[in-house]
């Protein structure tokens, strides 16, 4: 049974601290991401109202917190304005020293400090919140079941990229993609934004899920899209060379952590393909067929829902609009000149 399809909405941007300044530990940009998913309007002026709609909720716990005292942003948790038997919830967090235990990561990664993680955790429940070092960072929620399924840490930010300043989020019914691009008056028009995916972002349709990496009872695949490491690149860069071709050529995206369905494990790689496909299944943001896109597959694995590679290049964070309301956004490699992109569909 086909799954419903998700649209997004696009979040205010901001930026978080000035050109001249150099990068910042974890907690500026945790703060950032907490107060954008609290924003009480969207982009294009139209209100937010937090756990309704397509708005997620997000929560956050400090180093310190004791009456009117607190300590600098440890982590943040936020879940989607429904919520399923799986009871998804997205965590980011990050320290700028390496605490002990250290938290679990994904396949061949070591946690590092002054670096943001990004984690999914299911059957959870966002209102007992326990440790982000923990293997478990929320109790067990309403599913009634007693095990906690996390995807471990993947990397969303770190600090060899550079300051990146500028962040930019965008959430769906059942998922969130957020972005950090950088600031630098000087940087490359190639410059490389960070990219993480997260929430229910796999439909694993049965035609392209092969090696039978399973639904979840309603469905779904969960999981969280990070970073990880390429020649010194701790990014998700699309350009058609290092990642994503959508001419249909095979890119690499790494560090995908898809936690197994019904609990049963880990699914984590660091080379798992990602690929569009031809024109002959391409797909269109509207019925009168204005916008072009195509969708995404990861082998053996299933399709990415609502987020598409896009027919014609596009600065990262571009509307798509008929004029009268939005129909789509662009993500991609760097806001400074018009690359390969990601297309979130609005309609």
């Amino acid at each position: 049974m086909p799954l419903p399809k998700l649209t997004w909405k696009m979040l205010p941007k901001v930026q978080l601290f000035p050109f001249s300044q150099s990068a910042q530990n974890p907690p500026i940009y945790l703060d950032g991401i907490f107060n954008l998913f609290n924003s009480n309007v969207y982009a294009d002026g139209s209100p937010r109202v937090t756990g309704s709609g397509l708005a997620w909720t997000f929560y956050r716990t400090s180093s310190v917190d004791s009456g009117s005292s607190r300590g600098v942003t440890a982590a943040i948790w936020g879940y989607p304005p429904t919520m399923s038997v799986i009871s998804q919830s997205v965590i980011f967090a990050g320290s700028a020293s390496i605490p002990n235990p250290t938290p679990l990561v994904g396949s061949g990664q070591t946690y590092a400090a002054n670096t943001v993680y990004v984690a999914i955790q299911k059957y959870a429940n966002p209102l007992q919140y326990r440790s982000w070092i923990s293997a478990s960072v929320l109790n067990s929620g309403s599913s009634g079941l007693n095990t906690v399924s996390s995807s471990g840490y993947q990397t969303a930010l770190s600090p060899s990229a550079g300051p990146n300043a500028y962040l930019q989020a965008w959430e769906c019914q059942e998922a969130i993609v957020v972005a950090f691009s950088p600031t630098s008056s000087a940087i490359s028009t190639t410059a490389n934004t960070s990219l993480i995916f997260a929430g229910a972002i796999v439909d694993p349709e049965i035609s392209s899920n092969p090696n039978n990496i399973f639904a979840e009872t309603d469905g779904r695949l969960y999981g969280v899209i990070g970073n990880g490491t390429n020649a010194g690149f701790e990014r998700f860069p699309i350009d058609g060379v290092q990642r994503l071709s959508i001419n249909g050529d095979l890119g690499s995206a790494i560090h995908i952590s898809l936690p197994g369905a019904n609990n049963s494990g880990l699914f984590s790689q660091t080379t798992t393909k990602i690929h569009a496909r031809t024109t002959s299944v391409l797909e269109y943001s509207r019925c009168d067929g204005d916008v072009l896109v195509y969708p995404i597959y990861f082998t053996g694995t299933g399709r990415f829902r609502e987020i598409y590679a896009y027919s014609s290049k596009k600065i990262h964070g571009t509307v798509i609009s008929d004029g009268i309301r939005d129909i789509g956004y662009t993500i991609g490699s760097t806001y400074l000149c018009a690359q390969d992109c990601y297309f979130l569909r609005a309609i």
